[in-house]
């Protein structure tokens, strides 16, 4: 899709301009390598996807940057979270919770059983040493 399909396609959908696209955090121009490939699917006359090109060397690319609910909680304080509708703003909150109870106990259980291996590993890894020296 290019940039004049996108422009098109948002003045049809709203032509005042005063809607919120949302979970776009905000839109930048990059060139083609940087930050991975430029990716675009092949579509046809119907706008059916057909096939998918990827490619480093190329025009500059748009690249739209989202963050969502789940996104901002992971960043920011949970109070500062606003929501017209009670019930969801919990379920939002309740599922970031979740998530980070079952992350802290993954790396508690990780930390303790293996942080010396990790360590040990690394310095193996980066700074080898004969049999004799250990």
């Amino acid at each position: 899709m290019r940039t004049k399909d996108i422009i098109a396609e948002l003045h049809k959908l709203d032509p005042s301009g005063d809607l919120v696209v949302s979970g776009i955090h905000f839109v930048e121009r990059l060139e083609s390598y940087y930050d991975g490939c430029t990716h675009e699917p092949i579509t046809d006359n119907e706008g059916m996807i057909v096939g998918y090109r990827t490619y480093r060397q190329g025009p500059d690319k748009i690249v739209f940057h989202y963050m969502m609910p789940d996104d901002y909680l992971m960043d920011y304080p949970a109070e500062k979270f606003e929501c017209d509708h009670e019930p969801t703003k919990q379920r939002w909150l309740n599922r970031h919770r979740r998530f980070m109870r079952h992350y802290e106990t993954r790396f508690k259980r990780w930390h303790k059983r293996g942080w010396r291996m990790f360590v040990y590993k690394f310095l193996q890894l980066f700074f080898p040493m004969g049999e004799e020296e250990m």
